[in-house]
């Protein structure tokens, strides 16, 4: 296994919007499951569908909808496991034979699964975290009036920077890596 072709950088920027009666992250540590919305921009990896290194992509919007439960490890450590919806699209383009660029997108609905591990002992608006994120995306590409859909499983690994602006969100810039799980490719 060839680990440059697997492994994808990724940069992340994103901000959260805890919804519903919790005041705090440290009130919600105590009173259970709270639900967020999480808004974020990346610039997916065309290896990841299989793609070659010709095909160039947007910046891509990520919406997320989900739960999500802290717990307080310790005085200073804080473990949030979170369950979310996601839909994503980004435009792409390719240049052709014929040195014309053709237009196309990738659609991207599916479920995610994340624990991160952050530290509040520095200061209790800046948290530095890791982050571990498992997912299945419906993947559908629209290329050339052709349509590809499949089922995708991946898993993203990142460290990062939260800033709390509010009691009731956050915003956070983090990197990391990700990798296709399977023969996910489109051919």
């Amino acid at each position: 296994m060839n680990l440059n072709k697997k492994l994808i950088f990724l940069v992340s920027i994103s901000s959260v919007f805890v919804a519903g009666a919790m005041t705090s992250f440290a009130a919600s540590a105590e009173e259970g499951v709270y639900s967020f919305v999480d808004v974020s921009v990346s610039q997916p990896a065309q290896k990841m569908f299989g793609l070659s290194d010709q095909y160039k992509f947007s910046l891509a919007p990520n919406l997320a909808v989900g739960i999500a439960k802290d717990y307080q490890l310790a005085a200073d450590w804080l473990l949030t496991n979170s369950l979310a919806l996601n839909a994503q699209q980004s435009d792409f383009y390719v240049t052709n034979e014929e040195s014309t660029k053709v237009f196309g997108d990738i659609k991207q609905y599916g479920i995610v699964a994340g624990t991160s591990l952050k530290y509040a002992g520095f200061n209790d608006k800046i948290l530095p975290f890791v982050a571990l994120q498992t997912a299945v995306f419906d993947a559908t590409l629209d290329h050339n009036n052709q349509r590809q859909s499949e089922l995708q499983k991946s898993y993203k690994v990142s460290t990062g920077i939260e800033f709390k602006t509010s009691t009731d969100a956050a915003f956070s810039i983090s990197v990391g890596y990700a990798d296709e799980l399977g023969s996910n490719t489109f051919q």
